[in-house]
């Protein structure tokens, strides 16, 4: 239950499932870095100026004059006669000064928050330089080109930010729901769920109740006459009259199924009693629209307490009211299995419904009076921890089960089929 395999036409799916969700964060992320870099970066603009030196048979001459650049002396000046508010390593830190290879050209590029200081620090600055370098060598130093305004900053390229964060949104959502995805235990896949439990699906219900199928393409109905053939037809499964329908935790939709199946198979001219163990939600009543609660433990005679259903003919329900304050023990009474033996004589279907064996102790007690288990599982809702830990428990006690119903199925999310064996 444990191995994780990697399936790539199912990473697929899930990328296509969530590409919506994918495209709406790497949107916003664009977004969020379009506006920071519109609003919190402050823009810095790029400005050049060219001086060209007398030829010299020194190589390395260039270099001597680009580092006068850095002087005390010539930054000071420049501060000075600009009246810049900036310390001597601002000043250094806006301002480049180095020599193209292979000519007699030393390049000065300003970096600068305002344009125009940038075009004044780069055009006083080669001014500078050539004074300085004239009255060292007293070489000619002739200024190329003049710093010019620059109107675009080097640093602000809102489309780029924008692509960037919007692949990095891509990136990041991707991987999360895929991270999310492969550490999710609940059962969300049909052919992985046949692989790592050995038992055989009868079927897989969609999420729309009875009511609800009318308007959809009768998938529930469909799904709940192939597990009705099944039962009917299947050479394992035709001696089986006892059925208990039962699940890992609550709310996975076996009251529902059982009841389904139940009407089915009374459709059919057969006689079919339904038997609600779940003393704490009684949903089986609820759904025969029953006006009373009945008592069947410690009687015999079930005639007087059992009540047919207004809907269906030849369908007929057992109920518990749930006051009794010790189950285990009336639960375990020769009564309740004596009880069942003679439902089977009067009665084709004996369907029992069980409380989750996880949470009550008699869900075991009462699986031992039926000739089969049906497990329901919840599609995307119940783990294979849970579902193993329920398979466990029957096992321990020998129980037979038959099969597992898929209930809340999608099948827009999960294309598998099964066919009937």
């Amino acid at each position: 239950m444990n191995d994780n395999e990697l399936d790539i036409l199912e990473v697929l799916r899930l990328f296509l499932r969530n590409i919506y969700k994918i495209i709406f964060i790497s949107i916003m992320c664009s977004l969020i870095f379009f506006t920071v870099g519109k609003v919190k970066l402050k823009p810095v603009y790029e400005t050049s100026t060219t001086i060209m030196t007398e030829k010299s048979s020194n190589d390395s001459i260039n270099d001597t004059y680009a580092n006068f650049s850095k002087s005390n002396i010539l930054v000071s000046k420049v501060i000075k006669d600009l009246d810049l508010n900036m310390s001597y390593e601002e000043f250094t830190n806006k301002v480049v000064v180095e020599p193209v290879s292979n000519t007699r050209m030393i390049n000065i590029k300003v970096n600068d928050t305002i344009p125009e200081r940038a075009v004044d620090i780069a055009n006083k600055t080669a001014i500078e330089l050539k004074n300085t370098i004239g009255k060292i060598n007293k070489n000619r130093v002739i200024i190329v080109d003049k710093a010019r305004l620059s109107k675009q900053p080097i640093n602000k390229n809102l489309k780029k930010e924008a692509a960037v964060g919007f692949v990095l949104g891509f990136f990041i959502s991707t991987l999360y729901i895929l991270i999310k995805d492969f550490t999710n235990t609940k059962i969300k896949n049909i052919k992985t769920l046949k692989q790592k439990i050995d038992l055989p699906i009868l079927g897989l219900m969609s999420k729309e109740n009875k009511k609800e199928q009318k308007n959809s393409d009768n998938f529930y109905e469909d799904s709940i006459l192939y597990i009705k053939a099944k039962l009917q037809l299947n050479q394992n499964y035709k001696s089986k009259k006892v059925i208990g329908v039962t699940s890992s935790k609550e709310n996975e939709g076996n009251e529902n199924i059982l009841y389904s199946i139940a009407e089915s198979m009374a459709s059919d001219d057969l006689k079919v009693i339904m038997i609600d163990f779940d003393l704490k939600n009684c949903k089986l009543e609820k759904l025969c629209e029953s006006e009373k609660k009945v008592e069947i433990f410690d009687k015999t005679n079930y005639e007087d307490v059992l009540y047919k259903d207004k809907n269906t003919k030849n369908l007929y329900l057992l109920n518990r009211e749930s006051i009794i304050k010790n189950n285990n023990k009336s639960i375990s009474s020769k009564n309740i299995k004596t009880l069942i033996n003679e439902l089977t004589n009067t009665f084709d279907y004996v369907f029992v419904n069980i409380p989750p064996v996880c949470l009550y102790a008699h869900g075991l007690i009462v699986s031992n009076f039926c000739d089969g288990i049906i497990l329901t599982v919840k599609y995307n809702d119940t783990k294979e921890e849970e579902l193993e830990s329920t398979i466990d428990n029957f096992e321990n006690i020998n129980a037979n089960i038959m099969g597992l119903i898929v209930s809340n199925f999608d099948k827009k999310i999960d294309p598998h089929k099964i066919n009937i064996n």
